[in-house]
C-alpha cells in the first residue's frame, strides 16, 4: 500500500500508524489512500506540483524562473476540500496547474518572437556599422592616393 508522503505530514495520521493498536490498524485498512495520489498523467510525467496537503486542501505549486529576461514565477495555491468538495477540489488543482503550464508555455512562445526580433536589429546594425567602417576605409585609400597632391594652396 503507497501512502503519499504528503498524508504523512498530517500529525493524526502519522500517530495513527505509529499507535499500532488493533483500532489503528483497522482504521488504516478502510482508508483508500490512493485517492490522495495526484496520478493524472501530463503527456508522459504525473502532474507534479499538485498534491495533498495536511490542511484539507489539495496544493498546486508552480515555480518557473527566467533569468534572460528578468521573470520569476512563484505560486502556491490552496483548493479547500471543505468549500468545494475533495474531488472538485482536485480537479480544480490540477485544472489550475495545466493552465499555469499553458500559460508558461505562451509566455516562451511571445518571448521567442521578441529575442527574433531583437536579433533582428542586432544583426541589422552590425551589417550597418561593417557597411560603414567598409567605407571609411575605402576613403582613407582614396585620400592616400592624392599624397603628391597641392592642398589649399600650400607648396
Amino acid at each position: 500500500m503507497a501512502i503519499p508522503k504528503s498524508v504523512m505530514a498530517s500529525g493524526y495520521i502519522r500517530r495513527m500508524f505509529r499507535a499500532g493498536t488493533n483500532e489503528s490498524r483497522e482504521l488504516i485498512k478502510q482508508v483508500e489512500w490512493t485517492k490522495y495520489l495526484c496520478g493524472v498523467r501530463e503527456s508522459h510525467f504525473l502532474v507534479v506540483g499538485v498534491r495533498w496537503h495536511p490542511s484539507g486542501s489539495w496544493r498546486v505549486q508552480f515555480k518557473r524562473r527566467c533569468y534572460e529576461h528578468n521573470y520569476f514565477v512563484n505560486c502556491s495555491c490552496y483548493f479547500r476540500v471543505g468549500q468545494w468538495g475533495f474531488d472538485r477540489a482536485k480537479e480544480m488543482a490540477i485544472g489550475y496547474r495545466r493552465r499555469l503550464e499553458y500559460e508558461w508555455a505562451e509566455l516562451q512562445e511571445a518571448w521567442k518572437v521578441v529575442d527574433d526580433e531583437r536579433e533582428r536589429i542586432r544583426l541589422k546594425k552590425r551589417e550597418a556599422r561593417r557597411l560603414a567602417e567598409l567605407e571609411a576605409q575605402e576613403m582613407m585609400s582614396h585620400d592616400g592616393d592624392a599624397e603628391g597632391l597641392l592642398i589649399g594652396g600650400e607648396e
